[in-house]
């Protein structure tokens, strides 16, 4: 996914290249008679046009859309010769068009559709009790859009949570890729298209921001919960849903979405994750960046005496490892799964009984 001129919001101003400012002026200027009639097709005064032309002024863009549109510019020149983007209040950010969404914009997204608030100004807000994912947050923006003015940061003492915040003209960046205006126990949202359709690292980058925000670990699982207004109910499912769906791409299998209670006309559901398969593979694909998160799940998962699997977890491993197409033995499977001989040969019987292997596999050598 790109972000380039076209996307952006009519409210914003734009600072072009001096070279090329100077040259779409004067092509757009030289298809009229007259500068009257020049400005009156934009609907822009003169004394404004020719500071726009002299670079004394950043340009709306509702202005130069219609200049380009008239000059049959492509959007690749475009793109090229945007050198800064401004907001009406004079904030100003140097600018690489197009955009193009990443690992690091998947991350921003899930903490924004968590922690994070996105006013009806596109102003950014996000809050969190680890200094660390603030921390990362700020950075992630640093990186992303070269933004060079100090991020109102700051510490509420009552609720010992860190917040930082940023002006709308990155909001507004952002708007494209999917970040949600308002309250969002009242807006039905989902994950954005092109996270689910995008790589791994994409994938990974979101889910470790979302579980980062609103998940909770103990007696050896990790839970995950949103909060929806109950007629909003079967939208928090919906996503919910999406959210299991990436778990399963790498191999993290879920229980159930569970109501967790409710509060002021709001339903709270969720799910978590269970077993040492599970939890092993959410700690090596998706992981945490709170310090915290990322310690309490390992404990979690080195209190583990014996690998205790979900119920018809273990049936499932020892189906994938025969019809894998190579051989293996009880005392093998034995040692993969962490359990008795006996009992691998107990489900053995069960499973061809059931005939569940594949006619023809290698399945084992005795």
């Amino acid at each position: 996914m790109k972000i380039g001129f076209s996307n952006l919001r009519n409210n914003l101003y734009i600072v072009l290249k001096p070279k090329f400012r100077k040259s779409i002026f004067r092509t757009f200027q030289n298809k009229f008679d007259t500068v009257n009639s020049c400005t009156k097709e934009i609907d822009c005064l003169t004394s404004s046009f020719y500071c726009y032309k002299n670079g004394e002024k950043s340009i709306p863009i509702y202005i130069l859309k219609q200049i380009f549109q008239r000059c049959n510019v492509n959007n690749s020149k475009i793109n090229k010769n945007i050198s800064k983007i401004k907001t009406f209040s004079g904030i100003e950010i140097k600018i690489k068009l197009p955009i193009k969404s990443n690992s690091e914009f998947a991350n921003l997204i899930g903490h924004l559709l968590a922690d994070g608030h996105v006013d009806k100004s596109y102003r950014i807000s996000y809050a969190n009790k680890s200094e660390i994912l603030i921390n990362r947050f700020e950075q992630i923006v640093k990186n992303n859009f070269y933004y060079d003015i100090k991020a109102q940061k700051r510490l509420h003492l009552k609720s010992d949570t860190y917040e930082i915040r940023y002006p709308a003209i990155i909001g507004s960046l952002l708007q494209s890729f999917g970040i949600i205006q308002g309250n969002k126990t009242v807006i039905e949202f989902d994950i954005p298209k092109w996270i689910k359709n995008g790589n791994k690292d994409t994938k990974t980058s979101f889910l470790r921001a979302i579980f980062d925000d609103e998940s909770w670990i103990r007696n050896k699982s990790i839970t995950i919960s949103f909060a929806k207004r109950r007629e909003e109910q079967k939208s928090l499912i919906r996503f919910l849903l999406s959210i299991r769906k990436l778990l399963e791409e790498f191999d993290i299998k879920t229980n159930r979405i569970l109501k967790h209670g409710s509060y002021k006309g709001k339903v709270v559901l969720g799910f978590s994750i269970t077993g040492y398969s599970n939890l092993y593979n959410f700690h090596k694909f998706i992981g945490f960046d709170s310090e915290r998160k990322r310690l309490q799940v390992l404990n979690e998962i080195k209190s583990y005496k014996r690998k205790v699997f979900r119920k018809g977890e273990g049936i499932e491993l020892i189906t994938k490892l025969l019809n894998g197409g190579k051989e293996i033995d009880i005392y093998t499977l034995s040692k993969k799964l962490g359990k008795h001989p006996e009992t691998i040969k107990y489900h053995l019987k069960n499973l061809n009984h059931k005939r569940e292997l594949k006619r023809g596999s290698p399945s084992l050598v005795k």
